[in-house]
């Protein structure tokens, strides 16, 4: 569920990523697609999971090339992504 979450993110399907459970994070759907705007791509590691939590690692690269790096996890429950949390940290600024 998670990764199909990113790989609809990646392909821009912000309408997709709402429906598996970005309605679930918090945010309007205008912003939640508009958070998005200056990723060019998203790197999703799942680092481990027991129940219904996936915990996560995420590297986003951003238009201007640095990536930013979030540790965190997501909550699956009936078919889709019920709760997340990310915690950014770090940037990495090409160099």
């Amino acid at each position: 569920m998670v990764s199909a979450f990113y790989a609809a993110i990646n392909a821009q399907d912000y309408a997709t990523a709402w429906k598996l459970g970005g309605d679930n994070l918090g945010f309007t759907y205008s912003a939640f697609a508009a958070g998005f705007a200056g990723t060019a791509h998203d790197s999703l590691t799942i680092t481990g999971q027991q129940g219904n939590t996936v915990d996560v690692h995420l590297e986003a690269l951003q238009n201007d090339g640095s990536t930013k790096v979030y540790d965190g996890f997501y909550l699956v429950s009936n078919g889709q992504i019920s709760e997340g949390r990310l915690s950014q940290t770090g940037t990495v600024v090409p160099g």
